[in-house]
């Protein structure tokens, strides 16, 4: 499909249309518009980024809901943002730590989870390297300028990637150029107001030319 649903808190916020570049992806970037031939970054995402999973293709609402459930209870924001009309605002979805597989038989490509501290390389307070979960092994998260931060912020007690310097690029191989997708992530504003009118949760990268993917 060429539109995608935003869905901000566990509820429908709106509707956008992603912009794919050409040629093909290679890679994506997190938290900010980066263009790799220019070397330029902007629009970028003020805050920590806990937790990223990405699958290929669309889940239901049942299984949307589960993630959602997990993210909410594990970050501690199932009472503060999930509506009182969520069925896990109250209960916990798995009766044990979930696992991608859990869901479907294709499960999830890319997972990121800052909670994981073994899955991050760090110099001293600066990340490094972010080992990707998912089924798409060896697609990992490097960083490509600025200094990310890891065990600094936390949330609920938990470990966040901290990307609040205006400098910050981290990217990772990979890319769905035409391809329908179900991203799910756990982020958190770290100042008041956005520097720009919008900011980019996931960025396509190609070579010469890139794409938005999910912008806020």
């Amino acid at each position: 499909g060429n539109s995608v649903v935003s869905l901000s808190n566990a509820a429908n916020t709106s509707a956008l249309t992603p912009t794919r570049p050409t040629p093909t992806p290679t890679h994506f970037t997190i938290g900010t518009e980066w263009n790799p031939t220019d070397l330029w970054n902007r629009n970028l995402w003020p805050g920590t980024f806990s937790e990223l999973i990405v699958f290929n293709h669309v889940l239901n609402a049942t299984l949307r809901q589960l993630i959602q459930g997990y993210l909410a209870w594990k970050w501690g924001l199932q009472t503060s943002v999930v509506p009182a009309t969520h069925p896990y605002r109250f209960t916990y979805p798995f009766v044990r730590p979930f696992q991608p597989r859990d869901l479907l038989l294709a499960p999830c490509e890319y997972w990121f989870d800052a909670a994981d501290t073994a899955t991050i390389a760090a110099s001293g307070t600066t990340l490094t390297t972010w080992s990707n979960k998912g089924t798409n092994v060896g697609s990992n998260i490097t960083v490509t300028s600025g200094t990310p931060t890891t065990n600094v912020v936390s949330q609920n007690g938990l470990n966040c990637i901290g990307l609040s310097n205006s400098t910050t690029v981290l990217q990772f191989t990979g890319a769905f150029p035409t391809q329908v997708r179900t991203r799910f992530f756990a982020i958190r504003p770290l100042i008041s107001t956005a520097p720009a009118p919008s900011v980019y949760i996931l960025y396509q990268n190609a070579v010469s030319s890139s794409g938005n993917d999910l912008i806020l």
